[in-house]
């Protein structure tokens, strides 16, 4: 209440925008909108302000869907003092216009000084006048003072200093000073940005780039928990249809408590002991209460499909659902034996008897295994040496795929948050097998190798599907190693200069080079669901999938995936202990856009989910264009209807259409916090920009009673 009443004297300036100070990498793009929703309608319930800047001063880079994130949100501002820290190149501009994969454009401001703990001393602001890099730009800068790491605020010091400096014109050799609101600063700031230059897509910490590995649990955690999310919202969309009364409160919750978790010196990795322990059991606690309501919802669905006359297979057969935004063909199993089903988008369908493999589906040798599409061979040290085509005709490995490498990963700075760049050229080992098998697992056949270094383990089953031209690793480690690194490392016979990673409702393009400071300087670099190198040169790629991992380095020929690290400060105990692994390889002949691997990112990340009755969904919302992609289905924030949040992939104009199972009254677009309706929508007519997200928001009468045609055939 004394800060309500603060706040009301404008004493102080509530200001942030998200629910915490968020990491911007590690976060899915529903998260990233769901902190700026959940933060905003915080500030302006509890202090009726309404945010414009999105504040954030210690965060380890930035993604480059921010901006158009920012702008849709409602919000214009952006700052930051990060940048500053850069170890190899510095980053050009103070004041700027920052414009992202979609070309929405923000302003940025970066605090001249360089630091959040600013004690506003004449030095200090004359230090920021000459590091002020747009002051023939735009003659102002922003000065954050008093203790901000750790929190505290103004000082004593800080407020006497500033008296005598903004008094009678201030000191001679100081700049002007003057005390204002922060949103005051960019409202003045805002006059000049005509004049300001262009940083287009994102911005990249060269500093910090072990936070993208360092504390694996608590990044699967997060990416699992994001796709429970994501199903449970969807499944209460479905409900919803049938007339099912969603209470947001119990997911409201859950997502609060997820985004407390992505506070950038927590999902990074850079928290003591402590915190750790207190999110597993977090984790833990909301994996449970969400797989309760999944499973709550499947139930309300089939028990009114069934209602409606659906047709049940009858007792003993099960059924899949299909969460996730593009279609399936897969082997599953369950209970101990495999089935087959093949599902569109947002659908459910039975799981039917997988059959039986016949001679031509599979061969296995001493060090080889090989389906109707690859052909696959061993070193006796465990990695892959080569990988042939049907016809023998297309090699994609070079030197080998999947050699498990042990790094050295020597105290650098500040331990879990950083990696040497010259790690690469320090003493390394590297995990032989100790035992090696072959055999077949119902539709698949599966390598199995054992490796040991000293209390350290690996368990690693490659397993290449009936029909299928991927290879999947699912990896046991027990892992007790100290300032060590574990990668996956693959040289492909295909390499070009730039690299495409998947990133938040989208991807971007990388340079593989390291010839310049910049390009030597992402020795490691963010990547989601999947990364890839392909060579129009050589006609052919390699794309490399994983499910909750977050470090690549692809460079030199090479591309390696960061498994796991083992620091010893703040957390002396992070990364020991066991760990589940889940990557995947997928060469191609096709360009990254053209073939499999934006799907089989969906499908190695989100499995099917198993229930004992049909949902009776044919296909609840999908688009008619491959690279429009319906990423989020929810019930609308005002529970009066459907939203859904759709995005353009391979950056491309574009005009498809959306289909929905499903009747509704009136489409809107609006803005990504659902309270501002830009314009009606036409669904049969959505013209995208490259990279562009939109938000839709369809609305429904409330549902009397059941009908036969709920969901509708296609």
């Amino acid at each position: 209440e004394r800060i309500k009443e603060a706040v009301k004297n404008r004493r102080i300036e509530p200001q942030g925008g998200m629910w915490v100070e968020s990491d911007t990498n590690v976060p899915c793009g529903e998260s990233l909108i769901r902190q700026i929703y959940y933060g905003k309608r915080f500030f302006k319930e509890e202090f009726g302000e309404d945010m414009s800047i999105l504040w954030l001063p210690d965060v380890f880079g930035f993604s480059a869907q921010l901006p158009q994130i920012i702008k849709k949100t409602g919000m214009e501002y952006f700052l930051t003092i990060k940048l500053s820290w850069n170890e190899h190149t510095q980053f050009p501009y103070t004041s700027f216009i920052w414009q992202g994969l979609d070309d929405s454009r923000i302003l940025a401001h970066m605090p001249p000084d360089g630091d959040y703990n600013s004690d506003a001393s004449p030095l200090t602001l004359a230090r920021a006048y000459l590091k002020h890099k747009d002051k023939d730009k735009a003659p102002l800068a922003h000065v954050p003072y008093g203790a901000g790491d750790g929190g505290g605020g103004p000082g004593e010091a800080e407020l006497e200093f500033l008296k005598r400096m903004t008094k009678d014109g201030g000191l001679k050799g100081v700049p002007i000073v003057k005390h204002a609101r922060a949103s005051e600063f960019f409202d003045e700031l805002s006059k000049y940005k005509s004049a300001l230059s262009v940083h287009k897509g994102e911005l990249y910490l060269e500093k910090h780039q072990g936070t993208l590995t360092t504390q694996a649990k608590n990044k699967y955690y997060n990416r699992k928990l994001e796709i429970l999310l994501h199903n449970v919202e969807f499944l209460a969309s479905a409900a919803s249809v049938l007339g099912y009364k969603y209470d947001r409160t119990a997911t409201d919750e859950i997502w609060k408590e997820l985004l407390l978790y992505q506070f950038h010196d927590i999902i990074p990795g850079s928290s003591i002991t402590r915190v750790y322990d207190e999110t597993k059991k977090g984790y833990e606690e909301m994996t449970v209460k969400l797989r309760r309501l999944q499973n709550e919802l499947i139930g309300y669905i089939a028990g009114k499909a069934e209602e409606n006359g659906a047709e049940q297979l009858g007792s003993g057969a099960f059924y899949a659902v299909n969460a996730s935004p593009v279609a399936r063909r897969e082997f599953v199993k369950h209970n101990g034996a495999w089935y087959k089903t093949e599902l569109r988008p947002y659908s459910s369908g039975p799981l039917l008897p997988a059959g039986e493999n016949t001679d031509r589906d599979f061969k296995i040798g001493y060090n080889s295994m090989s389906n109707s599409r690859l052909t696959v061979k061993f070193s006796p040290a465990g990695y892959i040496s080569s990988i042939l085509s049907a016809d023998g005709e297309r090699e994609y490995v070079d030197k080998m795929f999947n050699r498990l490498v042990i790094y050295t990963d020597k105290r650098k700075h500040y331990n879990a948050w950083d990696i040497d760049e010259r790690y690469t050229e320090m003493a390394k080992d590297y995990f032989d097998a100790s035992s090696a098998a072959t055999y077949i697992d119902g539709p698949n056949v599966v390598r199995e190798t054992f490796y040991k270094k000293g209390a350290s383990t690996v368990r690693q089953k490659i397993i290449l599907p009936k029909d299928a031209d991927y290879l999947v690793f699912d990896t046991q480690v027990e892992w007790h190693m100290r300032h060590k690194m574990l990668r996956a490392d693959f040289y492909p016979a295909a390499f070009s200069g730039k690299a495409v990673y998947d990133v938040q409702f989208g991807n971007i393009e990388r340079s593989t080079g390291t010839k310049t400071k910049a390009e030597y300087a992402q020795f490691e670099v963010c990547g989601h669901k999947w990364a890839d190198v392909s060579s129009a040169e050589k006609g052919f790629g390699v794309s490399l999938l994983n499910d909750c991992k977050y470090g690549h380095r692809i460079k030199d020929g090479l591309i390696s995936l960061n498994l796991l690290r083992s620091t010893v400060y703040p957390d002396k105990y992070a990364d020991r202990g066991s760990h589940k692994i889940v990557y995947a390889v997928y060469p191609h002949e096709k360009g990254v856009f053209d073939g499999d691997t934006v799907s089989l990112g969906y499908a190695v990340n989100q499995p099917l989910i198993i229930a004992d009755k049909d949902p009776g969904f044919s296909a609840f919302a999908l688009s008619n264009k491959k690279n429009i992609i319906v990423e989020t289905v929810k019930p609308s924030s005002d529970g009066r209807g459907i939203a859904l949040r759709v995005f353009e992939n391979c950056g491309a104009e574009t005009l498809a259409a959306v289909k929905v199972g499903f009747d509704y009254t009136a489409a809107y677009e609006t803005d990504m916090t659902e309270e501002v309706r830009e314009r009606q929508a036409d669904l049969n007519h959505l013209y995208f920009k490259p990279y562009e997200i939109k938000t839709i928001v369809l609305e429904r009468k409330p549902v009397i009673g059941p009908s036969r045609n709920t969901y509708r055939e296609w």
